[in-house]
């Protein structure tokens, strides 16, 4: 019998079930105090592996998202989500969140609020759904200084300063000023400005 000389067809090992991307444009606005969003999505290139008898295949519930934080060559985890549980780093308690996950498994968007300047840096968004796991990483720099915070929370923050005998704008770090006047929207109802964009 002659030999048939048929070229194998290379077999793409790399195929990944699944990818991961955080939209680039248009890009993200953080400013010192405020609050910062980050899209992260997923999206199946193909059907994941599923067994319904032995089970080592099978896909369990929601994919598992986790974020980090990466700077200065340091790594930081900010949450772990799979599901309902969802885990918080406590240095990130009632600041981050992830509010479309897992309504929509597909949508693992972080949401960072009352940003400080040492939020600048790489973020991270790793997604892993059974064996198959993507991730993709956003720059992010944190505009603003103490100053111009200064500036747009005005003679309010030194009405409280001088009931509360706190020490001088100069020597208030930005958490303490955040802090300070946070406590005095809530104390007045939220005043102007902030009743104006809760509605």
């Amino acid at each position: 019998l002659a030999q048939l000389n048929v070229p194998l067809r290379k077999i793409p090992y790399d195929l990944k079930a699944l990818k991961v991307s955080i939209a680039k444009y248009p890009p993200v606005r953080a400013m010192l105090a405020g609050s910062l969003t980050i899209p992260c999505h997923v999206t199946y290139l193909r059907p994941l592996p599923m067994s319904g008898t032995s089970g080592r295949l099978a896909v369990q519930g929601a994919p598992r998202v986790k974020w980090t934080f990466l700077t200065e060559g340091k790594e930081v985890e900010i949450l772990v989500a799979q599901g309902q549980k969802v885990k918080v780093n406590e240095g990130y308690h009632d600041r981050v969140s992830l509010p479309f996950y897992p309504d929509s498994p597909t949508d693992a968007t972080l949401v960072l609020n009352e940003l400080r300047s040492n939020d600048s840096g790489i973020y991270r968004c790793d997604v892993q759904h059974g064996i198959e796991d993507g991730h993709d990483l956003l720059e992010v720099k944190v505009k603003g200084n103490i100053y111009s915070l200064h500036d747009q929370v005005g003679t309010r923050a030194w009405i409280l300063h001088s009931h509360a005998g706190t020490p001088p704008l100069s020597r208030v770090s930005f958490l303490d000023l955040s802090f300070v006047v946070g406590n005095l929207y809530n104390q007045r109802g939220g005043g102007g400005e902030a009743s104006a964009k809760k509605t």
